[in-house]
């Protein structure tokens, strides 16, 4: 499912946002600039306290049409227990019609999604409708994917935005490798390559003690990927390099990239630009998975 064609053409690639976490706490160089915080002080004069709106809880409900719902703001967030994290999830069981995007930077939490997807949705139809995914800003916060691909999700997804330095994600688009004698993880291209047992099994061998590697329970990389320059006022650029890198990755993985937007001049700097007719020809990708 994909949001409607008006949204994707600004830029968005959801419908509606579902607010069930007011506020928000930074967590690391890509909450500096934060959009939301900039908005509730400006609109509301808030001082973005974060707190669950239980109250807010049934909008999804009381929507009968199809929709994206992008769930606002970090779900993951500490102040939210593990009670409300499944009374969330058993809302989305409820409307197997909507689709749920859920983006965190806490993926030390993601286990929690984890034990209510396990709890809900387990041989429900809903469950495809459920994207989980973690923001990753710079190559020093690869470490939110290596949690998120441990994680069982329908669609699992990463949010390059604001992107603030180049980031090699190839590696996170290919199938996972354990090895049960060292504990070794990794995926293929971390080996030399595949062998073929005797029995015609293809093996691969851990680069740490050489033994057999299988491949995870959770083996499928990354379906998709959002990338974008950051907005605002104060904006810090991403040259255009840095965000072609990550759709030329895309696309000799084959995943789905939705480049949000993109600085007006090369080296990033320059208005933002989201419409298809003031963005670089290789930028003018929005796609979205296929639905399963």
């Amino acid at each position: 499912m994909r949001a409607r064609e008006a949204n994707v053409a600004r830029g968005k690639y959801w419908d509606r946002p579902w607010g069930l976490v007011e506020g928000c706490t930074p967590v690391s160089e890509g909450c500096d600039h934060c959009w939301a915080r900039a908005m509730d002080a400006r609109f509301y004069g808030q001082q973005f306290v974060p707190r669950f709106r239980d109250e807010h809880l049934d909008i999804p409900l009381r929507r009968r049409v199809p929709t994206v719902f992008a769930v606002w703001n970090d779900l993951l967030h500490e102040c939210v227990t593990p009670h409300q994290i499944h009374g969330a999830f058993g809302v989305m069981k409820e409307r197997p019609e909507h689709t749920f995007l859920i983006l965190t930077k806490r993926a030390e939490r993601l286990p929690l999604c984890a034990e209510a997807w396990a709890y809900h949705f387990m041989g429900s139809e809903a469950l495809r409708r459920i994207w989980l995914g973690v923001t990753v800003e710079s190559a020093g916060h690869l470490d939110r994917l290596d949690a998120l691909l441990r994680v069982p999700a329908a669609v699992r997804w990463v949010s390059l935005e604001p992107l603030l330095g180049p980031v090699d994600i190839l590696r996170y688009t290919e199938s996972g490798l354990e090895c049960s004698v060292c504990n070794w993880r990794g995926c293929e291209s971390d080996t030399d390559g595949c062998h073929f047992s005797d029995v015609g099994e293809e093996l691969w061998a851990c680069p740490e003690c050489d033994e057999p590697c299988t491949h995870t329970p959770q083996a499928e990389g990354l379906d998709w990927v959002v990338v974008g320059c950051e907005s605002g006022p104060h904006r810090r650029p991403a040259p255009w390099a840095w965000i072609r890198s990550v759709v030329d990755q895309c696309t000799e993985a084959r995943v789905p990239v939705f480049v949000k937007q993109v600085g007006a001049n090369p080296d990033g700097t320059g208005p933002v630009r989201r419409r298809f007719d003031r963005m670089p020809a290789w930028a003018r990708r929005r796609e979205v998975p296929k639905e399963s």
